[in-house]
């Protein structure tokens, strides 16, 4: 989130989603989840930002390429920031709510993201291979929005 010259919060919008990781001698390491996002600066195309970790189904981490804990948390934290919620906010809610959570309690935007991150993870973080990059597109997250709303 940027500010403006007023001093308001300027909300860029994601070109892609990406991660990353190191491979160590023991595997592959920590995934990093980042946003590429247009920057409204006319010198500037994009920028990156770092996607917090929304933690509700792995205090371990993120992950991706198959269907456990690690790639729900991805897609949670990547709908998350899509809409706009505040990572650590939605953590709170989460784990004080428990598994079978008050949605209620839920801004709007926090029950979208809750309530698609599983239907997003077999879509796209599940089938990603695990040992490459993997990255979704903001045309493929409208796709996938508007599928959603039908």
């Amino acid at each position: 989130m940027r500010r403006s010259p007023g001093d308001r919060p300027v909300r860029l919008t994601p070109l892609r989603y990406f991660t990353d990781r190191e491979e160590t001698e023991e595997g592959f390491g920590p995934v990093v989840l980042y946003a590429e996002l247009e920057d409204p600066h006319p010198a500037v195309d994009f920028h990156t930002e770092g996607v917090p970790h929304v933690v509700y189904h792995s205090p371990s981490g993120l992950e991706y390429g198959y269907g456990g804990s690690g790639p729900a948390d991805l897609a949670l934290s990547l709908l998350a920031h899509w809409f706009g919620v505040n990572a650590l906010t939605l953590s709170r809610k989460m784990r004080l709510m428990g598994a079978q959570s008050n949605r209620a309690e839920l801004t709007d935007d926090e029950r979208r993201a809750v309530n698609l991150h599983q239907d997003f993870k077999f879509r796209f973080v599940a089938p990603a291979d695990r040992s490459g990059e993997l990255v979704i597109g903001r045309a493929e997250i409208l796709d996938f929005l508007r599928e959603q709303r039908r």
